[in-house]
């Protein structure tokens, strides 16, 4: 009888240790979901002042290379941040706050697509609207025919905006972590969009 109660326990200890083992397990993804964004939590100030920022960020930055390509860096990267920073506290933050409304119950990653369809889809309106312009009121550029330039504008502005909403949407739980990070950040475009205001005078 002491045998087949020795071999009972040893029985069930092989059992209990999964269980445990099994219980942490599920327990440690739904801690890692806690910290995360929850669908449906609201987007308050610190998280959308964070998203912003990361925003302009990956806009105004994502200028160098064109600069550099049309050998124009400095002066065309700096000349253009205070015209994405208009842009963006404007018409920007209109379709990011119709975009929040939208998909405010849906998962992070699925909310940060609708932002980049829905700001490139803005960004094309806008971008051609405005090189279409720029092109019927000046000379043909030297690079592209005069047809050529509002839709390249156009493509350009809306991908610039849709990356910029992309980042902004998807970085801005984690970036408002790091409230320094943000701050340092925006102090440092706001020095180069004043920078940039003085050159276009």
């Amino acid at each position: 009888m002491a045998a087949d109660g020795s071999e009972g326990v040893a029985d069930l200890d092989p059992e209990s240790e999964p269980n445990e083992s099994d219980g942490t397990s599920e327990l440690e993804p739904e801690s890692e979901l806690n910290e995360s964004e929850t669908p449906g939590e609201p987007l308050g100030a610190a998280r959308a002042f964070a998203g912003v920022v990361v925003a302009l960020a990956t806009m105004i930055f994502g200028q160098i290379p064109l600069a550099i390509i049309l050998k124009s860096f400095p002066d065309l990267f700096v000349q253009v941040i205070p015209v994405v920073i208009v842009v963006t506290l404007t018409a920007g933050l209109l379709v990011a706050w119709i975009c929040e409304r939208i998909t405010r119950n849906w998962l992070p990653i699925r909310a940060a697509l609708f932002f980049f369809a829905a700001s490139f889809f803005a960004g094309l309106l806008w971008g051609y609207a405005f090189f279409k312009a720029v092109a019927q009121g000046s000379d043909a550029s030297s690079l592209l025919p005069s047809v050529s330039v509002p839709i390249v504008g156009a493509i350009y502005v809306a991908s610039t905006a849709g990356l910029g909403a992309l980042a902004g949407r998807l970085f801005a739980n984690a970036a408002s972590r790091r409230p320094r990070g943000v701050m340092i950040t925006a102090v440092i475009l706001v020095v180069l969009a004043v920078i940039g205001a003085f050159s276009l005078r």
